[in-house]
C-alpha cells in the first residue's frame, strides 16, 4: 500500500493541513496503523515506555504538560487560519488565508477534519481568491482545488484501520502535539524562554530541536510554537525543514468546544470537475 508519507510527499499543503490539525487539537488514533511505519505494535505496552527521559527544564516541562491536557480537553475547535511558506533559498513566499474545523474521534467514529483555503498571495503581489479543501474522515483524505477543477481522494486506510501518523517514532508524520510528555522529549529536546516582543498576546514559547541521532523521526531540523495560557492550545507554530523552507501557521479566532455541523464534513465532486481516486495498492 502507498505509505502516509509517500502522500503528504506529493502534496505539502495536505501535510501541513494534517500538522495543523494535530497541534490544534492532538489528532491521534488510539492505536498504530499497519504501514511499514509503525512495526512491533504487537509488543507489550512495556516495550513502548522507558524510565528515564532526558532531563527537561521545569518551565518547558510545565508548558509540555498543558498541551497533553489541551489534547485530551477538546472535542471539537473550529478556527481562523493564516498560513506561510517561505523559501529562504529562492524568496520565494506563498501566504494563504481560511478556517479549520475538527472533531476528535469517538468510540462510534473516527476524528475528522476539513481545512478550507480561500486566498492565495504571491511574494508581493495581491491577494486572489484561490480555493483549495482538504476533508479527512479518518479513511480517506479528499482533497478539491477548484482553480484547476480537480477532486482527488486518496484512501489513507483500510476501512476500520485506525491510523496513527503523528506518534513519534512510528508514524511517518511526527509532531511533538497531543503526545504524552515523555514521548516527546525523547525524541526533541524542548526549551522556553521569556516573552519577547512581538509574541502572542497571553503565550507561552517553545523551541524543539531533535535529540542527537533522532533526525529520522521527525521532518523539521527546529520547530517554535506559542501556547495560549487559557486554552493551552497553540496559536502560531513555526517550522523549518532541511531544504530551509520556513512554514509559519497561526490561528485566530480559536472555538474550541464549538458545535459543529455535520456537513462541514462532507465534500461531494462537483459536476464538470476531474474525479482521481487513489485506493490503497
Amino acid at each position: 500500500m502507498m505509505s502516509f508519507f509517500n502522500i503528504l510527499e506529493k502534496n505539502r499543503i495536505a501535510a501541513v493541513v494534517i500538522m495543523i490539525l494535530a497541534v490544534s487539537t492532538g489528532l491521534m488514533a488510539e492505536e498504530c496503523s499497519t504501514m511499514p511505519a509503525c512495526e512491533n505494535t504487537s509488543q507489550p505496552a512495556e516495550a513502548e515506555t522507558y524510565s528515564a527521559p532526558p532531563a527537561v527544564a521545569p518551565e518547558a516541562l510545565k508548558i509540555l504538560n498543558r498541551l497533553e491536557q489541551a489534547g485530551d480537553q477538546y472535542k471539537t475547535l473550529r478556527a481562523n487560519v493564516e498560513y506561510l511558506v517561505e523559501d529562504k533559498m529562492t524568496g520565494d513566499e506563498e501566504f494563504r488565508t481560511g478556517w479549520i474545523a475538527y472533531q476528535k474521534e469517538t468510540e462510534n467514529q473516527p476524528g475528522k477534519f476539513r481545512v478550507s483555503f480561500e486566498q492565495l498571495t504571491l511574494g508581493k503581489g495581491r491577494p486572489t481568491t484561490s480555493k483549495q479543501d482538504y476533508l479527512f474522515d479518518g479513511q480517506w483524505l479528499t482533497t478539491a482545488k477548484h482553480r484547476i477543477k480537480e477532486f482527488r481522494k486518496i484512501q489513507v486506510a483500510a476501512e476500520g484501520e485506525k491510523i496513527d501518523a503523528m506518534k513519534i517514532g512510528k508514524g511517518p508524520f511526527p509532531v511533538p502535539f497531543g503526545q504524552k510528555t515523555d514521548d516527546v522529549v525523547k525524541y526533541l529536546e524542548p526549551s522556553t524562554r521569556p516573552n519577547q516582543k512581538g509574541d502572542p498576546k497571553n503565550s507561552s514559547y517553545l523551541k524543539f530541536v531533535p535529540r542527537k541521532g533522532q533526525g529520522k523521526d521527525v521532518n523539521f531540523v527546529r520547530l517554535d510554537m506559542w501556547v495560549d495560557n487559557e486554552t493551552n492550545l497553540p496559536v502560531k507554530i513555526q517550522s523549518k525543514d532541511a531544504s530551509k523552507k520556513v512554514t509559519t501557521v497561526t490561528f485566530k479566532d480559536i472555538q474550541p468546544k464549538s458545535t459543529l455541523q455535520p456537513e462541514l464534513f462532507i465534500m461531494t465532486k462537483p459536476a464538470g470537475w476531474d474525479l482521481i481516486v487513489e485506493p490503497l495498492k
